[in-house]
């Protein structure tokens, strides 16, 4: 966070805590303690940064939120009316402000500030969500890794357990 503290939720007493930056804490070195309610079968949180804010959701269908230096946290404006949820993973990128998340709508970019998003591609789920240096390819742990083409949406290639690249005819 911005304030040089660490935010991470609690799943088993349904508590977002925030700490200070440094080693060998425990949770009853938490700096607040701010309860939550389970919005799905799993309490755990997708969360990222972006310039030092905090965003996130709860997994398989959470909604996206903004997080405050307390822990409390708002919903991202408009994204539940478009049904707009969280799935698994989450990447934030400090060029543009936006979020790449899986969502119940597939693999998409969310503007938070706005409170808009774009399908980079309907059909990709995965977990973990990483994105190239440059910013135009997501990867995206699905089983193998998978890169897509931001831009585009294009599944451009597939990396298996091995490490070994397949690339997709087209």
């Amino acid at each position: 966070m911005a304030n040089g503290k660490l935010i991470t939720g609690g799943v088993r007493d349904h508590k977002v805590y925030v700490f200070k930056d440094t080693d060998n804490q425990t949770l009853a070195s938490a700096v607040s303690a701010t309860p939550y309610a389970c919005q799905t079968r799993d309490c755990n949180w997708e969360m990222t940064t972006v310039d030092g804010q905090v965003y996130g959701a709860q997994l398989f269908g959470g909604y996206f939120a903004k997080f405050a230096g307390d822990g409390s946290f708002t919903s991202i404006a408009n994204l539940q009316s478009l049904g707009v949820f969280g799935y698994l993973g989450m990447w934030g990128n400090s060029t543009t402000g936006k979020l790449v998340a899986t969502s119940s709508k597939g693999l998409v970019e969310i503007d938070p500030v706005l409170g808009s998003h774009r399908v980079i591609n309907a059909g990709a789920f995965g977990d973990g969500v990483s994105v190239s240096p440059d910013g135009k390819v997501v990867y995206l742990a699905d089983g193998n890794i998978s890169a897509y083409d931001i831009a585009s949406g294009a599944l451009l290639n597939t990396f298996s357990g091995q490490g070994a690249a397949r690339t997709v005819p087209g």
